[in-house]
């Protein structure tokens, strides 16, 4: 005869064995979600209006072949995270966002605060800190994920993937992690870029598709900008993000388009103080294989008039960050920190003013074409 307590014991070795253990792997597929959008809703009610977060839920897995249609629901709430309070109301469990890559902003949203937001995301509902957030700049964020995918009908990853292509191979987008914006919030000396992106509609096929529109720029937790492709694209040359990328450079005596590959891009920073004040020498040493090279022979185009051309755009992104912006979304001030602490600690305070009128030369050497 067994003892009471050995009985005890094989009891609970017998629940253990044949219930078996709940974890978040058993989480229903159907909460699963892989993308969120943030939309601000005008209310009489509300001074501020309401939000409407939609959710990209992943479906439950199916036969093999069969193609996988995502799920979309949206909820209207006060704040973010009354909205994410009705899901679980709704559906007796917790939203699982921890395989989600991608947030969209509608753009009134990105220009009145993000903090909000990505705060209650990563801290709260667990938003992986190696997700993407971006800026919508259509009528609504919730247009991206009832868009036509191009390779999946899911299309928080199609977005995130191209992001992560754009940035590798073009940098026309600049996308950085969730919790590598948490540090620029209590910064407000230095900008930031994030993903901007923008939609087609097809009127006849009735279908939107969505497309890269370049860079929002944010100072703190506010969009105050927005920079084209190409500028973005010349934005990350200058933070020297870029190692390789493919470029259309016009030149020639007509403008010709001309295709060139970037293959290494070299930069080096050279600060002068003057009275306290800064200046900075940029010199940009590049390297890039033509994709045309036999045109290149006929329109003429020197591996100078291609240098000249990256100057140019260079500085015309300056002028945008010290004349329109007004924003250092360069990475000067960053530098000067992190280099030259000491004078930058005596000038921080008075950094926006001395940006608009500091002193940046731009030199773009050795430019070869192979």
């Amino acid at each position: 005869m067994l003892k009471g307590k050995h009985r005890v014991f094989l009891l609970v070795l017998c629940f253990f064995l044949f219930c078996g253990c709940w974890d978040s792997n058993e989480v229903k597929w159907d909460l699963i979600v892989s993308g969120i959008s943030v939309d601000r809703v005008k209310s009489e009610d509300e001074e501020n209006g309401y939000l409407e977060v939609g959710f990209e839920f992943l479906p439950m897995p199916v036969g093999s072949g069969q193609e996988i249609e995502p799920k979309l629901v949206s909820i209207i709430g006060p704040t973010i995270q009354q909205c994410f309070e009705s899901v679980i109301e709704k559906s007796a469990n917790v939203p699982y966002i921890s395989h989600a890559n991608l947030v969209v902003l509608s753009e009134d949203i990105a220009r009145d605060s993000i903090s909000e937001v990505v705060n209650t995301l990563i801290t709260n509902y667990q938003y992986p800190l190696t997700g993407y957030v971006a800026v919508c700049t259509g009528e609504t964020a919730a247009e991206i994920y009832e868009s036509k995918g191009l390779a999946t009908p899911i299309l928080s990853f199609e977005i995130s993937n191209a992001f992560y292509s754009n940035a590798t191979h073009t940098g026309k987008t600049a996308p950085i992690f969730a919790y590598q914006i948490y540090p620029y919030f209590s910064n407000p000396y230095a900008g930031y870029l994030l993903p901007a992106i923008g939609i087609l509609k097809d009127e006849e096929k009735g279908e939107t598709l969505p497309y890269d529109e370049g860079c929002a720029i944010f100072l703190q937790d506010k969009m105050i900008g927005l920079l084209t492709p190409v500028e973005s694209q010349y934005t990350n040359i200058f933070l020297n993000k870029i190692k390789n990328g493919t470029f259309t450079l016009m030149a020639g005596p007509h403008d010709t388009p001309f295709t060139v590959e970037l293959i290494q891009n070299k930069v080096k920073k050279k600060v002068t103080w003057t009275d306290g004040i800064p200046s900075i020498d940029v010199a940009f040493n590049m390297k890039f294989a033509s994709h045309s090279f036999p045109f290149k022979q006929i329109i003429g185009v020197s591996d100078e008039k291609v240098g000249e051309k990256i100057k140019e755009n260079l500085e015309i992104v300056i002028e945008i960050a010290q004349k329109k912006a007004e924003c250092d979304f360069l990475g000067i001030s960053e530098y000067l920190n992190r280099f030259h602490h000491k004078e930058w600690m005596k000038i921080r305070d008075h950094w926006k003013e001395i940006f608009k009128d500091m002193e940046i030369n731009i030199t773009v050497d050795d430019v070869i074409i192979d």
